[in-house]
């Protein structure tokens, strides 16, 4: 009778096993689509962004000819395009492109005289698929499918830039991405949102070990802890009130903190003044939802009084009662990719401002010139 109840509870926990593996799958395949489309939309959202900047005075005098080299406009503009590259480290080419009957033409590039990828105004673009040339005609940004040409495989970013008057596409902006790189961006936020799953799977096989066998369970547990003591983002448990009961030490190798100055304080300490009230409507919808809750951003300080950007996703902690004991949650450190976002943004102001500037300057100068010729 023992072996058969043991044999049951053992069956029972392989199809609960296996039933939490295909959700696992599930997950992962969902949230790589999730993040396939929110990589996407970014990268949209920026190039659209950029062109917006691009597309004034300037841009509107350049002729995709040889003779466009050493102008003020065409190099204002590659200038730009130079500077998107060394600040987006994601992006490898960003170029300008143009046609004229039925061919392709770039008008200007990201690339220095000096390199062998280096497109001159003028040069036709000979590979130029019927994708790369669908913005012409019906005026919409597209995000491609991976492109071999004699760059390398990419995929991008095609945004068209548009008489504002006419409305007529008169260019392509293009943002070209590693198609690999691209790839393994998606991959690594999907692993990073497979985690918690994949600690709940632990705990699960860690249950099954307590049933079968106690010293199975103490060499699983040291799995367990060797994961999270090694994991570089922060896991962590906080009670109903705040305080932390746990961090693990990605916490002393991310913000300076031993784990034991940590541990019983409430997190508004280490949390900046102005993010407290959003991290606390955080919690607060966890507790009210009983629904695990993700990427909410806000700012940590460091031991050395510094800030660095943390992003948190969490699930709270249920009794038998369903009553909400506590939460758990996986921290990481986002300061790089706010910095990069700021600086684009700061160039994409700085670039708005030189235009409006240029604008004001070329209308001063037509009033000068009606003037004078009024005096004569």
């Amino acid at each position: 009778m023992v072996n058969d109840k043991i044999n049951k509870t053992k069956l029972i926990f392989l199809l609960v096993m296996v039933l939490v593996f295909i959700l696992f799958v599930a997950f992962v395949l969902y949230n790589w689509s999730k993040n396939i489309n929110a990589i996407s939309a970014q990268a949209l959202k920026n190039a659209q962004t950029i062109e917006i900047a691009l597309n004034g005075e300037m841009f509107k005098q350049l002729r995709a000819l040889p003779e466009d080299i050493g102008t003020t406009p065409y190099e204002s503009i590659k200038e730009r395009l130079v500077k998107l590259v060394s600040v987006e480290e994601d992006i490898r080419f960003a170029y300008i492109y143009t046609h004229r009957d039925d061919k392709v033409y770039f008008m200007v590039d990201s690339e220095s005289v000096e390199s062998k990828d280096y497109s001159p105004p003028g040069q036709e673009y000979t590979e130029a698929s019927q994708e790369i040339r669908q913005p012409f005609i019906d005026g919409k940004s597209r995000i491609t499918k991976p492109i071999t040409d004699r760059w390398g495989t990419w995929i991008s970013v095609l945004t068209p830039m548009k008489d504002l008057e006419t409305g007529e596409v008169m260019a392509i902006l293009g943002i070209d991405y590693p198609a690999k790189t691209w790839n393994n961006k998606s991959l690594y936020h999907t692993l990073q949102a497979s985690v918690q799953i994949f600690v709940f799977f632990l705990l699960l096989l860690a249950f099954y070990v307590i049933i079968n066998n106690n010293e199975k369970l103490k060499q699983s547990e040291q799995k367990y802890r060797l994961l999270v003591e090694n994991s570089y983002n922060i896991i962590y448990i906080l009670t109903l009130d705040g305080i932390l009961s746990y961090v693990s030490p990605a916490w002393t190798a991310l913000l300076g903190y031993p784990t034991l100055e940590v541990i019983g304080k409430s997190f508004k300490l280490f949390v900046h003044p102005d993010d407290i009230a959003k991290s606390m409507a955080f919690i607060q919808k966890i507790l009210e939802t009983k629904k695990s809750q993700s990427d909410i951003e806000y700012r940590v300080r460091h031991k050395d009084g510094t800030w660095y950007w943390h992003s948190t996703s969490a699930v709270p902690i249920i009794d038998k009662k369903g009553e909400v004991t506590g939460f758990y949650g996986i921290a990481k450190d986002i300061t790089k990719q706010k910095e990069a976002l700021d600086e684009t943004n700061q160039l994409n102001k700085y670039m708005v401002d030189r235009e409006l500037k240029m604008l004001e300057l070329k209308a001063k100068i037509k009033e000068l010139e009606k003037k004078q010729s009024n005096e004569n």
